[in-house]
């Protein structure tokens, strides 16, 4: 049987609580804020197609040039009129994810995202539920996700985000190492341990790809990222802020499954079956 939409809406609420309603408008102008500008940048094999044609690889090469070039002019403004900052930001996203840049960059993101649920939320307070939205942004969250999950897991199993320490390292006395050089050369010397923290990343990657799999797969990549977000934190990586919205990101897919999940691990009571409906008709196009 085709999925058509009255069958979609009489598979999720058909009617949200204003609350529900509100925070979704919060989470989705945040992220979709957050991941741009994907998925442009993710298009598979863009290289090869863009050296097709220089004219075709300058066009592809400005979006990005200046979507960069247009947060670099807002970010250092809105630190030295509205947060009045002592010193001017002049270093931007580097090898360091959690430069003061970054930082005031996603309290931007934070209150244009909130800015952003209030027009919403004027403009469009008579809807009673938000299930396509919801359905197209899990989906590019799912991929978004799915697509982090990939690099950072292939590049540990195949050993080369921590490498085996350099001899410079394996001379340094202990205690002269920085947190974040300990942690690399504890991950980096085994390369076992660093293939199955990546093999771990790419299986969840992999089961976010797929609707019926998505709830293990958000609650694979939840555990394996908290756990990257801790030693981030713990160990004083600068990948913090990543990590954590890798984290929250997941966490999101996972909300809609927390009733279910309560009564199968907590309060002993049947689990009722869900669905996995698709907002495309057609099963060719889908």
């Amino acid at each position: 049987i085709k999925p058509d939409y009255m069958t979609i809406a009489t598979a999720n609420p058909t009617t949200w609580s204003f609350y529900q309603k509100l925070g979704f408008r919060f989470f989705c102008c945040l992220f979709l804020i957050y991941i741009l500008p994907f998925p442009l940048d993710s298009i598979p094999f863009i290289n090869e197609i863009t050296g097709l044609s220089e004219k075709m690889g300058q066009w592809y090469g400005a979006i990005f040039e200046g979507y960069t070039a247009l947060w670099h002019a807002i970010i250092p403004w809105f630190a030295k009129h509205v947060l009045h900052l002592d010193k001017p930001i002049t270093i931007f996203s580097n090898g360091s994810g959690d430069t003061t840049y970054d930082y005031v960059l996603l309290l931007f993101f934070i209150l244009l995202a909130f800015l952003g649920s209030i027009v919403w939320t004027v403009l469009d307070r008579k809807r009673p539920s938000y299930n396509q939205a919801h359905y197209w942004l899990r989906a590019a969250l799912r991929y978004y996700l799915a697509g982090m999950m990939f690099v950072y897991g292939i590049i540990k199993i195949y050993h080369l985000q921590m490498p085996f320490p350099y001899l410079s390292q394996l001379v340094q006395p202990f205690g002269d190492k920085s947190p974040m050089g300990l942690a690399w050369s504890f991950i980096g010397y085994s390369k076992g341990y660093s293939a199955f923290s990546g093999i771990a990343e790419l299986i969840g990657g992999i089961l976010l790809l797929f609707r019926r799999t998505t709830l293990v797969g958000a609650i694979t990549v939840a555990i394996v990222m908290l756990n990257v977000a801790m030693l981030n934190y713990f160990y004083d990586v600068p990948v913090k802020l990543f990590s954590s919205m890798l984290v929250i990101m997941s966490v999101f897919l996972i909300i809609p499954d927390f009733k279910r999940l309560g009564n199968l691990f907590f309060f002993n009571k049947p689990v009722t079956a869900t669905t996995f409906p698709s907002m495309i008709s057609s099963r060719k196009f889908r």
